[in-house]
């Protein structure tokens, strides 16, 4: 048999099977591995064309063309990732400007699918407000310059939403930012700052986890009881926070407060070193604060 048969037969047989075993979600070869073994193609080839035995040459042939369908299906799959991951990636530049010279960007659009969203917020120095929007996914305006706001869709479900204040600030001008979120999602908030006054007024959003990390920090953090369980974390140091919660909600509070000035009204404090509130085991809603400060001022109040 020619051995141009041998390549053509055994590079179309496996590549219509696996093309097959795509289309019935079965594949489950590792394209970035196949293209990172590319030159085995090449050692396949050379060896064909050396002066070998006729059933030996065969099998490298039929090998060549086995490899040769893996390789051109792993580019295709490949490339396919690279293009979800790019049409899921949007960069938002809405770089307007109010009659203050405030930079602002927003989006309205929110596929109906959309039930969760994450933000992960950095900034440094600064005063910065959080609150709640029900006509915006989000709504920004800031002293900044530019209003560089990142989205990505990891899944069909969930938006994450990325914003540098320092990123995108100029030290001359306005540290202000005004964040507002949207209410009817689930929300999965991280907070860095710096030496700022931070006004988080999270009550009407659904936040299941916040995490805050901030230094020498004024905050004031207020909670709603608009989900059934809710953690947060905050890490801190010679920071002043000040965080309220509805008198309803069952809150606990643990964590490492050395040379921390503490008050939590309406908590007691059990055997095993955590704050509980009276109602906590009854309520249907509860929010859970893990709390990591030094030479801090923390204050809970129920209202």
């Amino acid at each position: 048999m020619k051995n141009k048969y041998i390549f053509w037969g055994s590079f179309l047989i496996s590549l219509g099977l696996l093309i097959l075993l795509k289309n019935f979600s079965l594949y489950i070869f590792n394209s970035s591995m196949i293209l990172t073994w590319f030159p085995l193609l090449l050692i396949l080839w050379g060896i064909s064309l050396l002066k070998i035995s006729e059933l030996f040459k065969s099998i490298i042939i039929s090998l060549t063309g086995i490899f040769t369908a893996l390789v051109i299906m792993a580019f295709f799959t490949k490339g396919n990732e690279v293009y979800t991951d790019f049409k899921n990636n949007i960069i938002i530049n809405d770089n307007d400007f109010d009659e203050n010279g405030n930079c602002t960007s927003f989006e309205k659009d929110i596929e109906p699918a959309i039930k969760y969203a994450k933000l992960n917020f950095s900034g440094g120095a600064g005063k910065f407000d959080f609150n709640s929007t029900g006509e915006y996914l989000y709504y920004l305006k800031s002293g900044s310059e530019d209003c560089d706001v990142v989205i990505d869709k990891p899944n069909d479900s969930t938006l994450v939403i990325n914003y540098s204040f320092d990123e995108n600030s100029n030290p001359s001008t306005n540290r202000y930012l005004q964040f507002d979120l949207n209410k009817s999602l689930i929300w999965d908030i991280n907070i860095s700052g710096g030496a700022a006054k931070m006004d988080l007024d999270f009550s009407k959003i659904i936040v299941s986890h916040l995490n805050i990390d901030v230094g020498a920090s004024d905050t004031e953090l207020k909670l709603g009881d608009n989900i059934k369980q809710s953690k947060v974390n905050i890490n801190c140091g010679a920071a002043n926070f000040k965080i309220e919660i509805p008198n309803r909600v069952g809150s606990s509070i643990e964590g490492d407060m050395a040379l921390t000035k503490y008050d939590f009204k309406g908590m007691k404090k059990n055997s095993a070193g955590v704050f509980i509130s009276n109602n906590y085991y009854k309520s249907n809603n509860k929010i859970d604060f893990y709390i990591d400060g030094a030479l801090s001022k923390v204050q809970l109040t129920r209202n």
